[in-house]
Formats: structure tokens, C-alpha cells, sequence
């Protein structure tokens, strides 16, 4: 604007815009003589050559010296030209009148140009009212603050003399020593301008805020004093500031004032509330909630902290939980307000889980499983939740939930207090396996020293003492290796049948402690130390159960009589049923049957089966059979025991009653149908009176039960089958005998050895022998060869027995034979026989058969033949083969045999007796050696060259027997016999009457 002015002055002065103006006042001598400058100074001015056009204009003046308008022009050059020197020069010659608004231009452009230092602001500002002083010394500051800092701007302002200073200057110093954080001064400031100035309300905060600042209580206070309507602000920042300094007395102390006088903002009345809180000053804090806006979940805190909970409660139903969840939920807590923390649910996670481990705390408390489990089923995530979730299941009787959330915790969390939980759930439903590896898998992650550790070790060793078969090495060193008491690792051993590493483990055990192991383990190697060792530990005071013990461990030891002598000894009234009836069996453990009798009788527990047992005991020592039958037949009527069965049975047995034997068992069958043991004993039993009829007994009892049945059904089913010509199943059922006698070696040696025969009898359809003589005019009998008469003889002979798939009747078999022999060699004559031969019966050695035969040189005919041979003593002699039973056996055989060729009507009959005893070498190959005597004759129908003939002898012999090729099932799978034999002719057509001859035998059979 100020330049805008200056162009229309110079306008106004320049000679071609405003005429004549700049000239009026001259004379025309004076205007014509200073046209020309004044106008080249225009037309300079126009080119802005301002110093060539004042050169110009200073021609004029000289000119007119006296002339105002040339010098006005002339400063307005000089300014325009920015020469405030020359300006200052020019301003000299217009006057005063007209002078002071040209000053003031100057002065403003010299300040625009640099700031006076403030000891020269007096004479800068000389002739200036002092309202222009205060805008030129506002100009000053404002350019300060600009150019350099606002702390320069006030070091300038400060430093100004005195002599310059006013009301309105130290309103503006007040300003800017506030702005630049010089409190105290601008409060000085403050002070000078209001001693006489009235202040607005707009400079009453701004004093007020000074005067805080500066730490100017007092003079704040008096500020409000003085301006009280006015002076809200200024207390206002007392109370905040008192605040900011933690001085609550202060700050209460102000808010108090304000509102005394209703001045409390919102705000305000907010941190009066809680200042009032905090002093204590409660009832105050209520009355002042409305004004303070105090939000119900404040109100509530406020009660409780007025231990009013009643009106507490009947607000916090009126909350919202949306107002500050986290506080409602905490406050829902305090008052126990479970019903309205039921009814609310959050969207945050956090708050949800808040809401969850309240109620699950009170639901336990309050033992509310149902709702427990509503609450945290399918929700439950850490280790508390699942936890209370596991009781709750447990309280409500579910067990198999209890233990699924047990097993999530110790799996998730390695809790040893979950598995102590899921290990005992698992262990009363009986999963004894899985109960043990999963206790084992947590002893490597579980203080087994901790108090959890020791109840863990504790469950693993009850679990193996109630299942001893789960005890073995590995985890009986595992216990002792973790620190499991001494005590029970010795127990376990000596359960596990180690003694010595019990004994071992209780050597570092005081005396008196595992007494009891101790004595078990010595019983079979030191019984009398065991029992005196368990006497001395009891004392002399025994308990009922120490008195049981020693009764026990004296039976052991064979003192029945102080067994007894310790069980009468527990009184009366700490008796029960089993120590009368253990006192009867006692007592008839020492041979006092009429004593046991009348414990017995004392003892009378008709609901016990064990008292009639012990009836039973008693009656068959008393050889009293009827009235073993008695008790037996009336325990049978009470119990359902398989037992009795077998009592009544044994006295059958020792009565040889098999009638009434084999209906017992028939009766057994029909009540216990899955019974296979009184399967077998009813077959065992009809085998004695009919072996045909016992197989399909054996066979409905055994097959597929082989492995779980007796020796000697097994056995006696082998020879059942073989009676009914069954080779099969003989050979099956005999295989299962001797698997099961090989794997025991107490098996009887006798048995194992029948059935070994009887297996080799039936293991294959082929039989081979090879038999004969040699020897000086003999006459003998080899198996079935009848028209022996060299004095060498040998027959070959391969037999097949047929199976009953091959042939429908049993015992049906074939033979091929070659015999051949001669008075020089064995190979004079040869015959091959050829046939069919049938076994009707296996109880008596008998044979029938149909053949042919063909004699190799010599006549070559082939002639049919009918054939029939027995050993008529076969079913009542032993064997002459090793019987390892017996050291000495006799032997008897009565051998008949007759063929019949029907063609040329030739026929012939052998018979001979013999007879002797067999005696056992050695075990060796079975090596026996038999002696005996014989009687034979012999006689034939147009078969020798005389004719008829007829021969009879007797005669002494000695033979030796032995087995070879031993195997498992068939014990020797060729018999070898070699003996001499003395023949006597008694009659004979063959041979001079009383003739001698000494021939060697020989037979073997594979």
C-alpha cells in the first residue's frame, strides 16, 4: 500500500501528469529555469535511475532552494533509490506540519533494513508519540523473531531502557517472555501492566496461566481473588498443575474452590471424583458421581470401597459389560454375580476365556459338575480349564471322558498329577499293559524324587504285585534304578522267582525291614531260618494277619502243630470263616483225623466249598467211601464245581466202577458241554471197555485243542484210532503226544516210547524186513514162511498198508516177497510171493490173505494161495523189545499158521510156542537180550518130495535185540535181532529122530 502511494505522489508531482502542480509556488522565472531538471528527473525516474534523476532535482533546488515540493520529490527518490541518508537530508527541508508522516516511512525503512540495538531505541524513536513508539518497537520484535529466534526477539525487548516502557509495552513483554518459557518475567510484566490497567478476561486467564507457570501460587490465588468470575482458568491450572506435581492436597484444595463456586467442568469434576477416592473421602466422591459423570462400573467400585455390597450389587445389575468388560467381569467376581457372568458372552478371545476361568472356578467351588462340563466340554484348551473339566467328569461318575482329559493333559502339558489320574483310571478298567508303558514312557520326563514322582513309582509297583505275571527283569531294574523302595524291589524279585538278586537288594536293608521277602526266599534254601527269622520280626504281640503269616510260613516248614497252635491264638472276635476251616485242615495235616473231625464240624461253612473238601479228606482217610460219595453228591447239589466231578471220579476209579465212572462223565459232558477235559476223561474211560467207540470221543475233545490237552489223552487217543484203523489220526494225535512229552522232562519215558512205536507203526504206508537163517539141517519158521527146510533161508518182503481213502475196509494191505534159500547157499532156490493180506483186529496179531507165488528155476508155475496166520498170546505178552519200564520182561508167543494152495489141493500148518524172559542192557539203542525154550511142529499135504510130511521140535535159543536211525517221533526207525538157536528133532520125516541143529537167526524190521 505504502508503495502504491509513493508511485501516485510522484505521479501527481511529475510535470507531464499533474501540469504545473510541482511548480506552483515559483515564479515563472524559477519554473522556466527549473523545468528542464525537473522533468530529465522525471524521464529518469522513469527509467529507474533514481540517483541521476536526484542529481537533476538537486539543480532545481538550488536552484529554489526554499521550494517544499522539490524537496518531497526529492526524498520520494531518495527512498525509491533506498538512500535513507539522502532521504534524511531531503526530510530537513519540508516542514514540520508535513514532515512527521515522511519520518515515520523513513524510520520504517531504516528498521526494515536492520533493528536498532534497544540502547538506541530512544533516540531511534526520538519525536514519535509513544503509541508510534510501541508499533515501531512491535516492528522491531516481529523481525527479530523472524530473522533469528524468538529468544533474541526477547533478549532485545528486555534490554530496552526504561524510558521507553509502557502499560501496553509490558503487556507485550508479558506475551513474549511467556513465549519463550521466562515465566517469572513475563509474571513481572504482567504485574507492571496490571497496576493500573484493568484487566480483560481474555488477560485474566493469560495472567493466571503466568503466574502457574512461574510457581507463583500465591500471586495466582490473589489473581482469582481479585477476579473471581473470572478466574475459573487460573485455579483450574493450579488444580492440574498440583496434579502434574503429585501433590493431590493441592490439587483437591483447588477443585474444591471451583466447586464451591460451580466453576467444575466435566473433566474437572472427574479427577475431583478420584482425588476424592483416593483421600478416602468416599461419601463425598458418591455425592459428587452424577456431576462427575462417574460411569456405573465407577459407582460400583465406589460402593465396594464403602463396603456397602448390597447397594453395590443392585447397581452392577444395571451395568452394561460392554461399558469396560474387563472391569465388569472383575466386578461380576467381587459380588459374586456368577448368574449375570453366565448370561454374558464376549467377542474378544481374551475376555471369553476371562468369563470361562470364572465360572469354571465357581462351578467347582460350588461342585456344579453338570454345568462344569456344559462349560468347558469342547471348549477347555489349557491345562486349568481341562483339569477342572477331568474332576467334573470324575464327580459325575465318567470315567472314560475323566480319563480321555487326563491323557489330553499329560500328553499337551506333561502334568505328573495327570498321569497319575489317567494311570489309575486305566489301571481300575484293567488295561494293566498300557497302564505300565505309559507310566514307564513318563518316569523319563517325571522327578520320580517329587512327591508325584513317588505316588507314579508306588502305582507301577502295586499294578506288577497285583499282576505278577507282568513282572520281569527290565523293569524291576528300571524301579531299583529310579529309587523305588528297596523293600518292594527285593519283593518283586522274589515274585519274579529271583531270590538271590532279592536277597541281594534286601543285604543293604535294616533287619526288620522286608522280613517278610526275606523269609519267603529263604523257605526252600532255609526254611527253619526263614520261619525264625519271621518270628522274631512279628514280636511278641502279633497281629491277627502277623499270626495268619506265621501259621502260613510254619505249615511250610512242616510245623502244623504250631500252625494251628498261631491260628487259635487270633481272638475270637478277629477270627473269620477261613482260619476255623485252615485249623480243621491242619489238624488233619498232622494225622488227628477224629481231631480234624470235629474242627470240621466246628468249623461248618456249608456255603464254602473248601469245608467240603476237607469233609471229603476226612471221610476218605477215614476209608469211609459211602460217605465220601455222601458229601460229595450234597456238595455237588450247592456248587457248581468241576472238582467235585473229579473227587467222585478218583473214588470210582480206586472202586474199578467204570460204569458208574462213565456215567459221571457223561453227566459232567451234559453240564459242562465246553468242558474238553471231561470230554477226554469220558473217552479215556470208554477206551477201557471198547478202544473203537473211545475215537470219536478223543476226537470231539482234542482236535484243535491239542496244545492245552493231557499227555495222556493225547496218548491214549493215538491208540484209540489205531484200534479203529485210522492211521491218520493215530499218527496225528500221537505226533501231538510226543510233542508235548519231548518239551517235558519229567515226561514218562515209557509212554513217550509206546507212542514213538505206535507213530512209527502208522507214520508210513511201507514196511520192510528182511529175515532168515543159517544153519545145519534146520527147520525153522521166519514171519510167514512156512516151506522153509534148508539150511539157509532168507525171505525179503515189502508191505503196503492201504488208508482208508485208498480202500473202504480197514487193516487191507499188499506184500511182495521174495524167498529163496538151498542146503549150500541162500541162493539155491528162489520163489517171489505175491498178495493181498487183511488185519480184521489190531487186539489179536492175526492176518488173512490171498496171493500168488512163482518159483524162478524149477517148476515155474504160479499157483493162488489163501493164507491165515496169528499170534494167539498177542494180546496178554509183553514185547521183547525194550520196555523201559522194567528191567526184565516175559515174553510169550504161540505163532499159528496155515496155507492152502487150491489148485494142486497142497496145504500146510505151522505152529510154535516160545517162551522166556527179556532182560535191558542198555538205554544205548534199546539193547536187550532174550532167552527162551520152544516147542514147534509143523505138517504139509503133497508139498514136499515124500509126500505128506510132519516134523516137531524143541529147542533152546538166545537172541539180542537193538534199535537204529533214531528220530523224534518214531524213536528208532529199524530193529535189528541176531541170536542162536539149538533145535532138537523130536519126530520128523524130514530128519533122523533126536537130531540135533544149531542155527543163527537173524530179523530186521525199518
Amino acid at each position: 500500500m505504502r508503495i502504491l502511494g509513493l508511485l501516485a505522489t510522484l505521479s501527481a508531482l511529475a510535470p507531464q501528469g499533474l501540469g504545473d502542480s510541482i511548480f506552483n509556488g515559483l515564479s515563472d522565472y524559477e519554473e522556466f529555469r527549473t523545468y528542464p531538471y525537473v522533468d530529465k528527473a522525471y524521464r529518469l525516474q522513469q527509467d529507474e535511475n533514481y540517483q541521476a534523476a536526484l542529481s537533476e532535482l538537486d539543480r532545481a533546488i538550488a536552484i529554489a532552494p526554499d521550494h517544499t515540493a522539490f524537496y518531497e520529490y526529492a526524498f520520494e527518490l531518495a527512498m525509491l533509490s533506498n538512500d535513507t541518508e539522502r532521504a534524511q537530508t531531503y526530510l530537513a527541508g519540508v516542514p514540520n506540519e508535513r514532515r512527521a508522516e515522511l519520518h515515520q516511512r523513513l524510520l520504517r525503512t531504516q528498521m526494515a533494513k536492520a533493528v536498532p540495538d534497544a540502547g538506541e531505541m530512544p533516540s531511534f524513536l526520538a519525536g514519535l508519540t509513544p503509541e508510534q513508539q510501541l508499533e515501531f518497537i512491535q516492528q522491531g520484535l516481529y523481525q527479530l523473531q523472524q530473522s533469528d529466534s524468538k529468544e533474541t526477539a526477547w533478549a532485545w525487548l528486555n534490554a530496552l531502557p526504561m524510558s521507553l516502557w509502557t502499560e501496553e509495552l509490558h503487556l507485550v513483554a508479558a506475551r513474549t517472555a511467556a513465549d519463550v518459557g521466562q515465566f517469572s518475567a513475563a509474571a513481572h510484566h504482567f504485574r507492571q501492566y496490571a497496576k493500573n490497567v484493568e484487566l480483560a478476561p481474555g488477560e485474566i486467564a493469560e495472567f493466571g496461566y503466568v503466574l502457574v507457570e512461574a510457581n507463583d501460587e500465591a500471586g495466582a490465588f490473589a489473581l482469582a481473588k481479585r477476579y473471581p468470575k473470572a478466574a475459573g482458568g487460573v485455579i483450574r491450572e493450579l488444580a492440574y498443575q498440583s496434579l502434574g506435581r503429585d501433590n493431590p492436597t493441592a490439587a483437591m484444595k483447588y477443585f474444591a474452590w471451583l466447586h464451591e463456586r460451580d466453576m467444575l467442568s466435566t473433566a474437572d469434576a472427574k479427577q475431583y471424583y478420584f482425588l476424592l477416592q483416593n483421600d478416602g473421602q468416599l461419601e463425598a466422591a458418591v455425592a459428587l458421581a452424577d456431576v462427575a459423570q462417574a460411569s456405573c462400573l465407577e459407582q460400583v467400585e465406589l460402593l465396594l470401597k464403602l463396603d456397602d455390597r448390597g447397594a453395590a450389587s443392585e447397581l452392577f445389575v444395571n451395568c452394561s459389560a460392554q461399558e469396560n468388560p474387563l472391569v465388569w467381569l472383575t466386578l461380576a467376581e467381587r459380588l459374586g454375580q456368577y448368574a449375570e457372568i453366565q448370561r454374558v458372552q464376549f467377542t474378544d478371545a481374551k475376555l471369553q476365556q476371562r468369563r470361562q476361568r470364572l465360572l469354571m472356578t465357581h462351578y467347582h467351588a460350588e461342585q456344579a459338575w453338570r454345568q462344569q462340563v456344559e462349560l468347558l466340554a469342547g471348549r477347555a484348551q489349557d491345562e486349568a480349564a481341562l483339569t477342572y473339566l477331568a474332576m467334573a467328569y470324575e464327580k459325575l461318575g465318567d470315567s472314560n471322558n475323566a480319563e480321555r482329559t487326563w491323557r489330553r493333559i499329560w500328553d499337551n502339558f506333561r502334568d505328573p498329577a495327570a498321569l497319575e489320574k489317567v494311570t489309575y483310571l486305566m489301571w481300575q478298567r484293567g488295561e494293566t499293559d498300557d497302564t505300565l508303558e505309559l507310566l514307564q514312557d513318563g518316569f523319563d520326563e517325571v522327578n520320580l524324587g517329587s512327591a508325584p514322582g513317588k505316588v507314579l513309582l508306588s502305582r507301577y509297583i502295586n499294578i506288577l504285585y497285583g499282576k505278577p505275571e507282568h513282572i520281569d527283569a527290565a523293569r524291576i531294574q528300571m524301579l531299583a534304578e529310579n529309587n523305588a523302595d528297596p523293600v518292594d524291589v527285593a519283593e518283586l524279585w522274589r515274585l519274579q522267582g529271583n531270590c538271590d538278586a532279592a536277597l541281594a537288594t534286601l543285604a543293604e536293608v535294616k533287619q526288620e525291614r522286608g522280613i517278610r521277602t526275606r523269609a519267603e526266599c529263604l523257605i526252600d534254601r532255609d526254611p527253619e531260618a526263614a520261619y525264625e527269622a519271621l518270628q522274631m520280626a512279628i514280636g511278641e504281640t502279633p497281629s491277627a494277619g502277623d499270626l495268619r503269616s506265621l501259621a502260613a510260613l510254619a505249615q511250610r516248614v512242616g510245623d502244623n502243630e504250631a500252625a494251628v497252635l498261631y491260628l487259635q491264638r487270633i481272638p475270637v472276635d478277629q477270627r473269620v470263616s477261613s482260619d476255623e476251616l485252615a485249623i480243621a485242615r491242619l489238624t488233619f495235616a498232622q494225622g488227628d483225623i477224629k481231631g480234624a473231625e470235629a474242627a470240621w464240624q466246628a468249623a461248618r461253612q456249608e456255603g464254602e466249598l473248601d469245608w467240603w473238601l476237607l469233609g471229603v479228606d476226612i471221610a476218605q482217610a477215614q476209608q469211609d467211601d459211602d460217605r465220601t460219595l455222601l458229601l460229595l453228591e450234597r456238595a455237588d447239589e450247592r456248587f457248581d464245581s468241576p472238582l467235585l466231578i473229579e473227587e467222585r471220579a478218583h473214588i470210582y476209579r480206586n472202586r474199578g466202577d467204570m460204569e458208574a465212572l462213565e456215567n459221571l462223565y457223561r453227566e459232567a459232558v451234559a453240564s459242562y458241554p465246553d468242558n474238553r477235559h471231561f470230554q477226554a476223561e469220558l473217552a479215556f474211560t470208554i477206551y477201557e471197555r471198547d478202544p473203537v467207540e473211545s475215537a470219536s470221543y478223543f476226537d470231539k475233545a482234542l482236535q484243535g485243542n491239542e496244545e492245552n490237552s493231557q499227555v495222556k489223552h493225547l496218548h491214549q487217543a493215538a491208540f484209540a484210532f489205531n484200534f479203529a484203523n485210522d492211521n491218520e489220526k493215530t499218527a496225528h494225535y500221537a505226533k501231538a503226544a510226543i510233542d508235548k512229552m519231548l518239551e517235558q522232562p519229567e515226561a514218562d519215558e515209557y509212554q513217550l516210547l509206546k507212542a514213538q512205536r505206535l507213530h512209527r507203526e502208522v507214520d508210513s504206508q511201507w514196511a520192510f524186513t528182511i529175515a532168515g537163517w543159517a544153519g545145519d539141517s534146520s527147520r525153522a519158521n521166519t514171519t510167514q514162511s512156512i516151506d522153509a527146510q534148508s539150511d539157509y533161508f532168507m525171505q525179503l518182503k515189502a508191505a503196503y498198508e492201504f488208508s482208508d481213502a485208498q480202500a473202504s475196509i480197514g487193516g487191507l494191505g499188499a506184500q511182495i516177497s521174495l524167498l529163496q534159500g538151498g542146503e549150500d547157499d541162500f541162493f539155491e532156490t528162489q520163489e517171489l510171493d505175491v498178495g493181498l493180506t487183511w488185519k480184521p483186529t489190531k487186539k489179536l496179531n492175526t492176518v488173512l490173505g490171498v496171493g500168488v507165488r512163482a518159483q524162478f528155476d524149477g517148476d515155474e508155475d504160479v499157483k493162488a494161495y489163501v493164507r491165515a496166520s496169528a499170534d494167539l498170546l498177542s494180546p496178554w505178552s509183553e514185547g521183547k523189545w525194550w520196555e523201559p519200564q522194567l528191567d526184565r520182561v516175559w515174553y510169550s508167543t504161540f505163532f499159528v499158521d496155515g496155507i492152502y494152495f487150491p489148485e494142486d489141493d497142497q496145504s500146510a500148518f505151522f505152529s510154535r510156542l516160545e517162551t522166556g524172559p527179556v532182560f535191558a542192557l542198555t538205554q544205548s539203542h534199546l539193547q536187550t537180550m532174550r532167552l527162551y525154550g520152544f516147542l514147534q511142529g509143523d505138517t504139509s499135504h503133497d508139498l514136499a518130495a515124500i509126500g505128506d510130511a510132519d516134523d516137531a521140535r524143541a529147542g533152546l535159543g538166545v537172541g539180542w535185540m537193538s534199535e537204529w536211525w533214531q528220530s523224534d517221533y518214531n524213536s528208532y526207525n529199524l530193529r535189528m535181532e541176531l541170536g542162536i538157536e539149538w533145535q532138537h528133532v523130536v519126530s520128523s520125516d524130514y530128519a533122523e529122530d533126536g537130531d540135533d541143529a544149531l542155527l543163527i537167526r537173524f530179523e530186521l524190521y525199518f
